[in-house]
Parts: structure tokens; sequence; C-alpha cells
């Protein structure tokens, strides 16, 4: 034991050492002096669009007059943008990601009233982002690639997804869109000269995580960091920890057989946030962003020896806890002054190498958004144009309430046959629905959790709206019980509210862990006694709703030892078996039942398909609905020891949490549309 103990030691020291590391710049050219930094707070990423300069940070975009470069001006800002990640400018409309609330686009033709004319609802977390022509495309990271119709700002439209194991960022050139896959390590080439169906051409292995990406001609920057591809243990005494960070330059002169014409690697570390990278080039030059190692300027004349002209580090702060530089977000190259993106603000250093005349040389895409995207129609589904995240039934009303993204919230009639209508215009996206004594609980994403009043044939009324302090509202569970409510919030918080007046909710509760949120980490059941859960991408709880806030009684969720994610992930969930819980993991069911502390792995007996998704237990049905995947399975777990898949389905969409009303089963599928199907055997109702 005591062995034990000292090689654990020894890795956290090591750890410690590698992680607080001050790094030797002396390789890395001159240091480039910060001349100038305005104070605006922690800024994400910056463009240059003619003489204006546009930023975003902190939930607020801002644009600066340059006509003097070193000297910018602000002239006019917008804020409650959310989560803000990456920045596009393109002919008046400034496209802004925002993860958990997808994309903003912003009219700049008047700079001194810039205005939101468009909210797009994306698939996740929209991270990523790149515009070229009438198309834009979005990272959703572990949900792959999203094509936007863009022709038309004011209305972007949903056009296809296509998964990569990761995608951080893209860059569109031409008919083809250079995906940064993050922990595969690849850089990844998409024909995408019929949007509504890409296809990948080829990938390139990476000696790092895959992330910036930039195309200058038949050349492919890409900006890569965290581990090296030689790792095998991730510890820091491997060789390779935190190896990853460095410029790729990859020939692209022919699309289905890239080759990589050279690397330069940067310092040796490992931080997992922020953990991005972002590479720009102009002219002979390649800037690559590496957030907490600094800006670096690699001199790439001759692209088969690239070799370093300077770099830039930002000023000491405190982030997270460490004493360190100030990690570098994003940046522009502007006229002779580069403008840089830093949790302390838009710091400013001189570029007078540069030529007066240097400017980013991008070649448009013109690949032409399909004319008609619409699905083909089913009795079998409803459509409403947008995407349907969760349904909630209303068995006395034979109705279901339909969280439909940006479309509201609909009513659908569930016989003689499907029919619905929007019953609720919202200003804000609509990620669920719950019902509580004739009270729909609405989690309108940044617009909070409203509550309306529903009675037949009359129009809902409004009574109340809660805004959780840390951002938006994304998913609501209620304990019909205690009256109690279990919310998902901003990107990694839940909030416990008490909804027993509901004209005024007051907050009992707050928790935030490891990880950020992907859609429904809540499990959307609650144990007999009252006990919920929610899952972080790395840390997974239970807690007791009806003793909060006196007594929450959190405990963490065991999984099998030796697994590789101490979470369940982002795709997989558990809810609760009558004495225990159970998930899915690993493409099996993990049961824990209260009398043991031991965990049974279970595959399913009749099928070798791995089960994966967020799951619901009715009755002895268990339903798993992977959202990446696209896959809705029902398994019988009558016999624990035994379970048996029944039917399974694949579908065009990304499925919520599946429920039963009667013979049949219905499931929110995204873009997919609301699909009901036979309870029996999975095949489509009607």
């Amino acid at each position: 034991m005591k062995k034990v103990i000292s090689i654990i030691l020894v890795l956290v020291i090591s750890y410690l050492s590698a992680y607080s590391q001050e790094f030797d710049y002396s390789k890395y050219g001159e240091e480039m002096p910060i001349f100038k930094s305005l104070n605006i707070g922690s800024c994400m990423d910056a463009a240059i669009h003619k003489d204006r300069l546009f930023v975003i940070g902190h939930r607020t975009f801002y644009v600066f007059d340059i006509k003097d470069p070193k000297n910018p001006i602000v002239i006019d800002s917008i804020s409650n943008l959310g989560n803000v990640r990456q920045l596009e400018i393109q002919e008046g409309y400034a496209y802004i990601t925002s993860r958990e609330d997808g994309m903003f686009v912003v009219s700049i033709n008047d700079v001194h009233n810039m205005t939101i004319v468009a909210h797009y609802d994306s698939v996740e977390l929209a991270t990523g982002l790149h515009i070229s022509g009438k198309i834009g495309a979005i990272t959703n990271r572990i949900y792959g690639i999203e094509l936007v119709d863009i022709s038309n700002p004011k209305r972007p439209k949903h056009i296809s997804s296509t998964l990569t194991d990761e995608a951080q960022s893209l860059f569109i050139h031409k008919n083809y869109v250079f995906v940064g896959d993050w922990v595969a390590r690849k850089l990844i080439i998409l024909d995408i000269s019929q949007p509504n169906h890409p296809k990948k051409v080829s990938d390139v292995q990476l000696d790092g995580y895959g992330d910036g990406i930039f195309i200058q001609g038949d050349l492919c920057f890409v900006a890569t960091g965290h581990h090296g591809a030689g790792l095998v243990e991730k510890v820091p005494t491997d060789p390779a920890w935190g190896a990853g960070h460095g410029l790729e330059i990859i020939d692209i002169s022919n699309m289905k057989a890239p080759k990589q014409r050279s690397m330069v690697k940067f310092p040796k570390y490992y931080q997992r946030s922020p953990d991005w990278w972002d590479v720009q080039a102009v002219g002979n030059y390649a800037f690559v962003g590496d957030t907490k190692a600094g800006l670096f300027i690699v001199d790439t004349k001759n692209p088969d020896n690239p070799q370093f002209k300077g770099h830039v580090k930002l000023p000491r702060t405190v982030f997270r806890g460490e004493a360190m530089n100030d990690p570098v977000n994003g940046f522009a190259v502007g006229k002779q002054t580069l403008y840089i993106a830093g949790s302390t603000g838009l710091h400013l250093v001189d570029a007078s190498y540069l030529p007066q005349t240097a400017t980013v040389k991008v070649e448009t895409s013109n690949v032409i958004p399909p004319t008609n995207n619409s699905n083909n129609k089913s009795r079998s589904t409803y459509h409403t144009g947008t995407q349907i995240y969760s349904v909630c039934v209303d068995s006395l009303m034979g109705a279901a309430y339909v969280a439909a993204g940006s479309g509201g919230v609909h009513e659908v009639k569930l016989s003689p046959a499907i029919t619905g209508k929007q019953l609720i215009k919202t200003e804000s996206v609509v990620y669920d629905v719950q019902l509580e004594n004739g009270k729909l609980f609405v989690a309108e994403g940044k617009g909070g959790l409203s509550v309306w009043e529903i009675s037949k044939d009359e129009k809902p009324k409004f009574l109340s709206r809660y805004f959780g302090k840390e951002g938006g509202v994304y998913q609501v569970v209620i304990d019909h019980e205690s009256k109690k409510a279990a919310l998902h919030v901003g990107t990694n918080t839940m909030d416990i509210i008490d909804i027993a007046n509901p004209l005024s909710i007051k907050r009992l509760f707050t928790d935030v862990n490891q990880g950020t949120m992907y859609r429904f980490p809540i499990s959307k059941q609650i144990e007999p006694s009252g006990i919920i859960g929610c899952l972080w991408l790395v840390d997974c709880y239970t807690y007791d709703i009806r003793s909060i806030p006196e007594n929450p009684n959190k405990q963490k969720v065991l999984l099998p030892l030796g697994a590789s994610n101490p979470s369940l992930g982002p795709i997989n969930g558990f809810t609760f078996l009558p004495k225990g819980l159970i998930a899915t993991y690993g493409g099996e069911l993990i049961i824990k039942q209260s009398s043991t502390d031991n965990l049974r792995h279970s595959r399913l007996v009749n099928s070798t398909a791995p089960l994966s998704g967020k799951v619901t237990l009715l009755n002895s049905t268990l339903y798993a609905t992977d959202r990446r995947e696209g896959k809705v399975s029902a398994v019988d777990i009558s016999d624990l020891n035994k379970p048996k898949l029944l039917w399974k389905n694949q579908l065009k969409g990304h499925p919520g949490y599946a429920v039963e009303y009667e013979d049949m089963v219905i499931v929110p599928a995204g873009y997919g549309g609301l699909q009901f199907f036979n309870k029996q055997n999975g095949t489509p109702l009607f």
C-alpha cells in the first residue's frame, strides 16, 4: 500500500509541476510586446471587417472604429448573447456561436445601432463556426458539424448534420469543409457540394488534438493541442503528455490524398480549460493562439521549413486559481496590429513587420443550399419545421405538449389522428416542457423558465417567469409530490426550485460539478422516495430533492473500476429501479441495487449491438434514446440478469426522452419531428 501511495504522490507532484510550469521561450523568436490593453472584460474572439473591429466576450458583442489601427474606439455593443465562443463577419452581418444558445445573427450595417436579426437553434453546443457564401457551418462537438442555409441571414435554415468524433473548429473552402477533430487528432475533409448529403473525402492524422483550421491556397494550417499521438497512458510521465501543442502545415492540392508538409511544436503542457487553439495565415506568416502558452508568429514562406518569427505573452493574472499568463482565446490580424482576446481584456500588439497591404485571403464557397429540404411526410410524424426537443402527455385531455425549439410550444391531439398547432409563441427557443396540476412549465433557454395555466378551449395564460443566475434554463424535471423541480441552468449548473406557488418561484439549491452539461443531463424520472439524478461530463450524482435545501444527500454514482471516463458521458444516462438504478454505459446496462454496492453488467442476451442513450423506464420496458446516433431502443428488463432487445429504430434526427401513451411510444426527434411508434414492435403507428 505504501508503494502505491508513493507512486500516486510522484504522479501528483509531476502533474502539478507541469501544470504550473513557466515556459522557456528562447526558441520561439523575439517577444512581441503589448503596447495597449482595453479593459472591456473577458474576450473570446475578434474579427475585422474593413475599418471595424468586432469582439465577443462575456455575453457581449462589441464594435470598434479602427481607422487608427492602434487606437480602437468603441462604437456600440449588444449584451445578453450567452456563452459566446466564435465570431464570423460577412456582408453586413455578424454570426456568433454561443454554445448552449446556438448561433446569433447580428446586423452590423449600421454599426451605431446594431440589432440581433436572427437566433439559430443548433443541434447541440454550438462551438466552431465558419461562414462562406450562402453556407454556414457550425461544430457541435460530439454531434459533428451542422450545415446552415444563410442565403437569407435573417432566416437561417438547417440543412444537414454529419457526425465526426468530436468536431471543434472548421473552415469552408470552395466545396469542402475542413474539420479539426479533437480527441481523434484528425483533420477531416468533407465534400459539401451536395450540402444535404456531405461526404467524407479523406482525413489526416495529427500529432495533437485538432482544433483551429485555416486554408490559404493549397495549404491547410492546423492548430493542435493537449497530448501527442504517441500517448500511451494519460499521465504526466508519458512522453506525449501535453506534447500535442503545435502548428501542422498540410498540402491539400489533392483532397483525396492530403500530405503533411511540416510541423512546429510549442511548449509542452496540459490544461483542461481553456483548451482551444486558433490559427490564421496572412501573407507569409501563420499566427497561432495556444491559450496559456500565448500567441506564436511563424514564418511560413517556405512551408517545408517554417521558422519562428516571434511570440506574445499576455499579462499575468490568476486564472481559475492558477497564477499564469492570461490565456489567448482568439485574435484578429489587422493593419500592422494584432488584436488578442484574453480573459483580462483585449490586447494590442505591434505587427509592423506585416506589409501594409497584407490581407487574409479566403476563397469563398460556391455551394448552393438545397431548394427543398423538407422531410418526407408521414402520418406517424408531426413536423413543425423546427427542432422538437421534448414532449409531455396530458392523458385526460388525450393531448401532448411539445417543446418545438424556435417554434415555441405546440399542442398535439393524439387521436383519432395526429393533429397539432402552435399553442404558445415564445421569443426564446423552447427546450423542455413539463405539466403539473394544470400548469405548463416551459424551459426557454435564455428566456428562463416560464409558467402557463392550461385549460380546455382557452388560450394559455402566462403566470410567471424564473431566471437562473448562471444562464438560461434548458431542462425541467418536476417532483409532483414535493412541488419542487430540478433545472439545467447555463453551461454546467443544476438549480432546485420551489414551484408550490407558480407566481413566486424560489430557488432552494444550486450545484456545479466538473464538466459541461450537454442536453438533458437530469434524469427524466424521479425515484419514488424523491431521488433525482444529474449528469455532468465528468461527474454524475443523485440528490434527495424532497430534503433540499436542508439535506440534499448528494451521492456520487459509482461506475466500473478501470472505466476510461468516470462519468457516463454526454450520450448516456440513468434512471431508477424500484430499489436501485440502471444506466447505459460502454454499450451495456449497468445495474446497482440498493442492497449491495456491487455493479452488475448486463449485455442484451439477444443482440450484439451496443446500447446507448438517455433512458426512461416504463413498467418493465426501458427506452434508450441516443441523440448523437439517432437510435431508439426498447429493452425488456423484467429479468435484470437477461435484458432483451424488443425493437430498435434508426431515426433521422436527434431523439430526446421517449414517453408512452396507451399503445404508442412518442419520441421527440429534433429536425426529424415528433415520431409515433407501436409500443409492441416499434413500427410506425400509422
